[in-house]
C-alpha cells in the first residue's frame, strides 16, 4: 500500500508537471514559481482529506470509541475519500489534457439519456442543500446527436457540482438548446444557472486557470480543487465547443457549454425533456441473492477481500488467486460460471490470461476490473476477449449489479423457472399497472427478434433492440436487465467479438425470461433459413 508521505511526494511531482506543461510560454524563473506554487496547493488539498481518513481510522480502531462516533468516523472517512478520489481524478484528467492525450470519440448517443445521467449524478448533492433542481428545453432539440457521451456528462457534472457548491439558497436550473451550425451540423447549448454568490469581472478572468479559485476566502470557505471548470472547458473545446460564464456578486452564475452535435438533418426532434423522479431511482440495495461460482483474479489483498466479502454476502461462492496464470490454470481445472479479472497483475496480466483463456476455446465470461473506463480502454477490454468491465474503485451496488446478469442467468439454468421471479421495482404502483403489462407482454417478441438478429449477425439490428430493452427497462424498474441489455449495446458499438455478444446476449434472455409474468409459451424457435 502507498504511504502518505509516497503519496504527497508523487502528487507534488505530478503537480510540477502539469503546471510545467501549461506554462510554455512563461519564463524559467515564472515557470519554477508556478510549479511550487501549484505543488503547494496540491499538497494542501491532499493533506486535508488524508488527515481526516487517518485520524477518523484511529476512532475505528480504539475499542472505546461508543458506537454512534463509529458510525460518524466511517462515514467522514468515505466522505474524503469520495473528495479524495476526485482531486486524483481531476489532476489525472488535467494532466492528460494538458499533454494531448485526452481519448474523444464521436458516437451517436440519445440526448435524453446523456441529460438524466448527468442529472441522475449531480441532483442528491442538490437536493441535500434544500435547493430546487429544474431541467428545461429552450425549443426543440435533437432527439439523437453525435458527441463522446462520457466527456459531455463529464462536462454537465462539473458545472452543475461547481453550482450547487457556490450556492446556500435558492435553486439551480439545466437548460437545453440546440442551434444550427454549419453543412447541417447543430450546435448543443448547456446552460448551468444559478442563484449563488456571483463573481465580480476580476474574479471572472481567474476562473479558468488551474489550481485557482475565485479568491482565497472562496477556497476558504467553499473548498474544491480549482481544477473542474478548467477541465470542462478543455474538454468543449475538444468537442467543437467553448464554456463561457456571465456572473453578478450577490445574484448567481450561469455557464453556458456549447459543443458540436453532429448531423441533425432528419433527426427527430422532442419538445419536453421527460426525467425519471427521485423516487424512480433504484434503491442502494443488492440484487437478488446470487447463484453461482465466481473465480476473483486480483493481487491486491485489500481489493480481494473486498470484493470476495461483497459477492459472498449477496450468495456467491468464491475463489480467489492473485495472478493471471493462477486464473488460467485454476479454470483449467475447474468450472466457474464467472470471472473477475484485474487488468494489472504480476506474471501475467488481465489481457495476457483473457486471451490464453479464449485461445483454448473457453466460453466462461470474464469481467476486466480497471482503474480507467475511459472509451478506449474500455473497447480494448471487449476487443480483447472479455464480456464486459467493472471500474474501479469497487462499490458494493455496482459490483453486484455489475455480475448480476451472468450469474441469474447461470442460476437459472436450463430451466427459466427456476430460481425466483424477477420484479419489478414499481410493480406497487396502481398508475403504471397496465403499462407494465404491456411491458412484459412483449418481451418474448424481444427475445425472438434477439435470436433472429444474432443468427443473421446483423449488428446494427442487434444494437437497436439492446437499446430498446434498456430504455424500456430501466423505466419500468428492471434496473439488472436495463445494465445487461446496456453491456450488450456497449458491446456491438464497440465491435467485440462475436463469441462475447453471442454470451451477454444469451445471458439477457435469461434474464429477460426471469422477468415475473414472462410467458415462455410466447416464443417462437429460432429461424434456421438464415445465414
Amino acid at each position: 500500500m502507498v504511504s502518505f508521505a509516497t503519496l504527497c511526494a508523487l502528487l507534488w511531482l505530478l503537480a510540477r508537471r502539469l503546471e510545467a506543461l501549461g506554462s510554455g510560454s512563461h519564463d524559467r524563473a515564472v515557470e519554477a514559481e508556478s510549479a511550487d506554487s501549484s505543488a503547494t496547493y496540491l499538497a494542501h488539498e491532499l493533506r486535508t482529506p488524508m488527515t481526516s481518513i487517518l485520524g477518523f481510522s484511529e476512532v475505528l480502531l480504539d475499542p472505546d470509541s461508543p458506537e454512534s462516533e463509529r458510525r460518524e468516523a466511517l462515514q467522514a472517512i468515505r466522505r474524503n475519500s469520495r473528495h479524495l478520489l476526485d482531486l486524483v481524478n481531476d489532476a489525472l484528467d488535467f494532466s492528460k489534457l494538458n499533454a494531448g492525450r485526452m481519448p474523444v470519440e464521436r458516437i451517436e448517443c440519445e440526448l435524453p439519456e446523456l441529460i438524466a445521467q448527468a442529472v441522475g449524478l449531480t441532483r442528491p448533492a442538490v437536493v441535500t442543500k434544500g435547493l430546487e433542481f429544474r431541467v428545461a428545453l429552450d425549443g426543440s432539440v435533437p432527439q439523437r446527436i453525435r458527441t463522446d457521451p462520457l466527456r459531455v456528462r463529464q462536462i454537465l457534472v462539473n458545472l452543475i457540482a461547481n453550482a450547487t457548491r457556490f450556492t446556500e439558497h435558492g435553486s439551480i436550473e439545466l437548460r437545453v438548446g440546440c442551434r444550427a451550425g454549419a453543412n447541417g451540423e447543430g450546435v448543443m447549448r448547456f446552460a448551468v444557472i444559478d442563484t449563488g454568490i456571483g463573481m465580480t469581472a476580476g474574479q471572472m478572468a481567474q476562473l479558468f486557470r488551474p489550481f485557482v479559485q475565485a479568491d482565497a476566502s472562496v477556497e476558504r470557505r467553499f473548498g474544491g480543487t480549482g481544477l473542474g471548470l478548467t477541465i470542462a472547458r478543455s474538454l468543449a473545446r475538444l468537442l467543437g465547443g467553448d464554456v463561457a460564464v456571465a456572473s453578478e456578486p450577490g445574484k448567481g452564475s450561469t455557464f453556458t457549454v456549447e459543443i458540436g452535435a453532429g448531423l441533425i438533418d432528419g433527426v427527430p426532434a422532442i419538445n419536453q425533456l421527460v426525467l425519471p423522479d427521485e423516487d424512480d431511482a433504484a434503491p442502494d440495495e443488492p440484487p437478488a441473492r446470487l447463484s453461482g461460482r465466481v473465480l476473483l483474479a486480483e493481487d491486491g489483498v485489500d481489493a480481494q477481500r473486498l470484493i470476495a466479502r461483497h459477492l459472498r454476502r449477496a450468495g456467491a461462492a468464491v475463489t480467489v488467486v492473485g495472478t493471471g496464470r493462477a486464473a488460467v490454470e485454476r479454470l483449467s481445472a475447474e468450472p466457474f460460471d464467472l470471472v473477475l479479472m484485474d487488468l494489472r497483475m504480476p506474471d501475467w496480466d488481465g489481457y495476457a490470461a483473457v486471451a490464453r483463456l479464449r485461445a483454448a476455446g473457453r466460453t466462461t465470461p470474464v469481467l476486466a476490473l480497471t482503474a480507467s473506463a475511459a472509451p478506449a480502454d474500455c473497447q480494448r477490454c471487449l476487443a480483447s476477449g472479455f464480456d464486459g468491465y467493472l471500474a474501479k474503485p469497487i462499490e458494493r451496488r455496482k459490483l453486484l449489479a455489475g455480475v448480476a446478469p451472468y450469474l441469474s442467468a447461470r442460476a437459472a439454468g436450463e430451466s427459466p423457472a427456476a430460481g425466483e421471479a424477477m420484479v419489478s421495482l414499481l410493480a406497487d404502483d396502481p398508475d403504471i399497472h397496465d403499462l407494465l403489462a404491456d411491458f412484459v407482454r412483449v418481451l418474448p417478441e424481444k427475445v425472438n427478434e434477439l435470436h433472429e438478429r444474432l443468427a443473421r449477425r446483423d449488428a446494427p439490428g442487434l444494437r437497436d433492440v439492446a437499446h430498446q430493452i434498456k430504455g424500456a427497462a430501466g423505466g419500468y424498474g428492471f434496473p439488472h436487465l436495463s445494465d445487461c441489455a446496456g453491456r450488450l449495446e456497449i458491446q456491438l458499438q464497440s465491435g467485440a467479438p462475436c463469441e462475447a455478444v453471442a454470451r451477454t446476449a444469451a445471458a439477457l434472455v435469461a434474464l429477460i425470461r426471469k422477468v415475473d409474468g414472462y410467458s415462455l409459451l410466447a416464443e417462437h424457435p429460432p429461424r434456421r433459413d438464415v445465414a
